[in-house]
């Protein structure tokens, strides 16, 4: 299983603070099968160039690749991108293209919790069509209870672009019924952790796969891990296996 989303970089986030967390948050995805990450740390256009962004993140890499070595264990595979933050401002910037899932043409994108988003699909289409990259919108399940995201949530469904939904889904009854929405609507879903620690945001895979298992007619972990791998494949923007040569 590729685990769409996840905050497991060591010290540039509100996730994992150390390595040393960074490898148990690790082995426990592993532990309840994942066996590919993508890193994604926030990004805040208003907080942080992108510039300061991409020397946080190669030293939250390398940082984690050290400490791997240090215990004569192997990184697990793995993919560098971020969960990019929309404002108004998003269409514009810099180097947007270098946020994507490293290899790929796929922005991980979070829209505000803010009520007010009646610009939002705008600038998702502007993203798409003028910055030629396909966003992925970040766990879309966790604004279904927001009244002032009702017509956004349906515009970006209408837009036919890939969603990425919380294992936590599952655990909700409204969140459940709204992923059933997004698979009968052939919507193209896949599914990230959002992990961020080992206690109040961890790893709820198991847990969320079993009830998953009984209420839906058909594995839906099996059909979204798929989709994952389908997505990663068809936008790729280059062929090769060294997937990480760029840290060095």
């Amino acid at each position: 299983m590729i685990d769409f989303h996840s905050h497991i970089l060591p010290g540039i986030d509100d996730g994992s603070k150390s390595p040393e967390m960074s490898m148990e948050i690790i082995k426990t995805g592993q532990n309840e099968g994942v066996d590919k990450f993508i890193f994604t740390p926030h990004f805040y256009d208003h907080r942080q160039s992108y510039e300061d962004f991409i020397i946080s993140r190669k030293k939250s890499i390398i940082e984690l690749k050290n400490y791997y070595e240090e215990q004569n264990e192997a990184i697990p595979d793995f993919l560098l991108g971020a969960e990019v933050s929309l404002s108004e401002n998003t269409p514009f910037m810099d180097n947007l293209e270098k946020l994507c899932i490293e290899g790929t043409e796929l922005l991980l994108l979070e829209i505000p919790y803010t009520p007010y988003v009646h610009w939002a699909p705008k600038a998702i289409y502007s993203i798409m069509y003028e910055r030629g990259v396909t966003p992925v919108i970040a766990h879309l399940d966790r604004y279904i209870e927001n009244h002032g995201h009702k017509k956004v949530i349906e515009e970006i469904i209408r837009m036919d672009i890939p969603i990425q939904i919380n294992t936590s889904a599952f655990l909700d009854r409204k969140a459940r019924k709204f992923v059933k929405k997004l698979l009968e609507n052939d919507s193209t879903v896949v599914i990230g952790s959002d992990v961020h620690n080992l206690s109040t945001r961890p790893y709820e895979i198991s847990k969320a796969r079993e009830l998953a298992n009984k209420k839906f007619k058909y594995p839906v972990f099996e059909k979204l891990a798929s989709q994952s791998e389908y997505l990663l494949e068809i936008y790729k923007k280059w062929v090769g296996t060294n997937s990480n040569s760029f840290l060095y």
